[in-house]
């Protein structure tokens, strides 16, 4: 029985031993029936799986009739016995949105659907997205074509479902329907697990990661969980005295790492890239939407596309971050549209270039030799991966705004005395930077260009060269937790655990 009915039929349980007492003491028609109605209520929610407990309750209705004290106290003593111990199932409850981060819950779902102690369900959540039109409401069943079953968020209902645990992984309630808004959930809701849709970039703690402690730990999403999921142990170092929520966290590893590792061993291929980046040196350029609306990725764009065009090892597959797409209405050719579908339309057309729209980054980061990106998930993505990751920020040597440069800090940590294992690797450590994108356009030519680091990065990988390799590797050790693909597993060990101390 599901565990929020044995929630309720214990009580229940004591209140008729209670009502039984008042009989034997008293017998009376009128009492007799109320206590044969509310032994039914007790065996409803049993039907088709307490078929014991049934003939029980059936056996002590007839020793009720010619009530003798010691004959009823044994026939409830069974009954109770038999319907306590009925195996009790807990209700799982899983809330992903975006297609793209379905990734981020997967593997816990699997863990939990296998066990048969627990009844799984999943409801895809619904999105309000600003955009220069006005709000988008954001829907689409993209699992039920998975084969995997679902319910539509209309059917569903918090309140009459009372589940044990709540799996989600949208921390912005101002985006979110009303009905799954935490704070909303949280009544009706036994235990709420919070498990980030990205991967976490591990940066020097300043001004930068202040202004980054909000978005990543104190969002009413983090606020209303009672546990918070981390991807590995840098993260609690950076974050966890300084977050009001650090007292949730649990460093278990993020399911997204679980995806990439499954398509580290096999990954789904496509014939059109095939046939395009055949014998090639791939590179994946990632852009986020916030670069379409400030024009930014026009900066670097017709530069890396020229590089491409010009190099016949070299191939590039391009993944525009999905909102993107959203942000100009396809019916509405402004200049801004008119551009990015100039840039999409060269992509599409080159022999050597893939438009990637595939819901998961997974195969287009394992088709590439390395990543070309903006600050993004997709970057940590790659790390995990084992990809060289260049960025497109600010040089490493210019002042942060706290005064230092990445190095400087680099160096202070150095100095600081803690242990091998408790050193935390920065990304100026492991990625390639040096594309200032923020530069005045005017700045901007071809032998500018043939002079960036970006340049020199995509000539040095096309030769076999990756001079990061080993500091990014113990970076991989320090940012993510069970790196073998087990997190799913890990925080499914978790959550019983913690439902067997309830117990």
């Amino acid at each position: 029985m599901l565990n929020k009915i044995n929630k309720q039929i214990l009580p229940m349980l004591e209140t008729l031993g209670d009502a039984l007492g008042q009989y034997l003491e008293l017998p009376s028609e009128k009492l007799l029936g109320e206590i044969a109605v509310f032994i039914d209520a007790i065996i409803a929610p049993l039907a088709g799986e307490g078929e014991d407990a049934v003939a029980l309750s059936e056996k002590l209705k007839v020793a009720l009739l010619s009530p003798v004290h010691d004959t009823v106290e044994l026939a409830y003593i069974e009954f109770c016995e038999t319907v306590a111990a009925l195996p009790v199932q807990y209700k799982a409850v899983f809330l992903p949105y975006y297609d793209n981060t379905w990734d981020s819950l997967q593997s816990i779902y699997e863990s939990f659907a296998a066990d048969p102690m627990f009844v799984t369900e999943i409801i895809i959540i619904p999105i309000k997205r600003n955009t220069p039109s006005g709000d988008k409401h954001v829907y689409e069943d993209y699992l039920t074509p998975q084969g995997i079953p679902n319910t539509h968020y209309d059917q569903y209902d918090f309140e009459t479902d009372m589940p044990d645990i709540v799996f989600y992984n949208q921390p912005y309630d101002g985006v979110n329907y009303p009905k799954f808004q935490s704070q909303n959930i949280r009544p009706h809701a036994g235990l709420m697990v919070y498990v980030p849709y990205y991967l976490y970039r591990h940066r020097p703690w300043g001004a930068i990661e202040q202004q980054r402690l909000t978005s990543t730990t104190q969002l009413p999403g983090h606020d209303n969980a009672d546990v918070f999921v981390v991807q590995g142990e840098s993260f609690l170092k950076n974050y966890a005295k300084r977050s009001r929520n650090g007292s949730k966290f649990v460093a278990l590893g993020n399911p997204k790492c679980d995806n990439i590792y499954e398509h580290m061993q096999d990954y789904p291929r496509y014939p059109e890239w095939d046939d395009k980046t055949a014998g090639k040196t791939v590179f994946l350029l990632n852009t986020h939407y916030t670069s379409v609306v400030n024009g930014t990725y026009k900066r670097f764009l017709p530069f890396l596309l020229e590089k491409i065009e010009q190099n016949e090892e070299m191939a590039l597959i391009w993944r525009p971050h999905p909102q993107s797409f959203l942000m100009f209405d396809e019916n509405n050719q402004t200049q801004e549209s008119e551009e990015l579908n100039s840039f999409l339309d060269r992509v599409r057309s080159h022999p050597r270039m893939v438009l990637d729209r595939t819901i998961n980054s997974a195969s287009a980061i394992m088709y590439s030799a390395a990543v070309l990106s903006q600050d993004s998930s997709i970057v940590s993505e790659s790390m995990y991966a084992d990809k060289p990751v260049f960025l497109f920020d600010k040089n490493p040597n210019e002042a942060l705004p706290d005064g230092l440069t990445y190095d400087e800090i680099t160096k202070r940590l150095a100095r600081i005395r803690r242990t091998d294992a408790e050193k935390l690797l920065l990304f100026s450590a492991v990625c390639y930077y040096g594309f200032e994108s923020d530069m005045p356009e005017e700045a901007y030519h071809d032998e500018f260009f043939n002079q960036l680091p970006l340049t020199r990065f995509m000539d040095e990988i096309g030769s076999g060269i990756d001079s990061k390799k080993q500091p990014r590797s113990l970076y991989r050790e320090q940012t993510f937790a069970n790196l073998e693909g087990t997190c799913g597993r890990a925080i499914y060990n978790y959550i019983v655990s913690l439902l067997q101390t309830d117990e």
